[in-house]
């Protein structure tokens, strides 16, 4: 299975036991015998222990990912009209400015395009490329989106997110 398929088979697991928070144990892949595994530890965390966790996430960050899976793939999107490109297994990471608001566009004229405004203490958002990473992902307050047809820049859920900030390498 892949990551994201794991992640939601343990996502539904974990709230069945109640969990509402993990911490990532260990993640390997075989190439050979293309076995991934997962594993990580939930627990269920009060409303004032996610609170203080949240506060130590980042903030006004945005997460662009193509695909979860590394290959020889690539992904072009511009952000504020600069062309820019990651592989898969990789993704792009955006600190927004105080009082910033950034124009995201993938496929061009007739592609999709975002725009994510600077707000205190915003939550990091993460977005795809692709469909990868959309099982159940709520689409964050305030961004903006003009979608056509032949770009498309969604929404990851956030855990997963920041899950998979954990496990693929930020392109340089």
């Amino acid at each position: 299975a892949d990551i994201e398929q794991l992640y939601f088979n343990l996502k539904i697991r974990a709230r069945d036991l109640g969990a509402n928070s993990f911490k990532l144990n260990s993640f390997s892949k075989s190439d050979s015998t293309n076995i991934t595994t997962l594993i990580l530890d939930t627990y269920y965390g009060t409303d004032s222990a996610l609170n203080k966790n949240f506060q130590n996430h980042e903030k006004n960050v945005i997460y662009i990912f193509g695909n979860a899976e590394k290959s020889d793939k690539t992904y072009s999107f511009k952000i504020d009209n600069i062309k820019k490109e990651i592989k898969s297994g990789t993704f792009y990471k955006h600190q927004n400015k105080e009082g910033q608001e950034v124009k995201i566009n993938k496929g061009g004229f007739s592609g999709a395009t975002i725009w994510i405004k600077w707000k205190e203490n915003k939550p990091a958002i993460f977005l795809t490329l692709t469909g990868f990473g959309l099982g159940d992902a709520p689409v964050p307050v305030g961004q903006v989106g003009i979608t056509f047809n032949t770009g498309r820049i969604n929404n990851i859920d956030g855990s997963l997110g920041h899950l998979l900030v954990l496990l693929l390498t930020q392109r340089e």
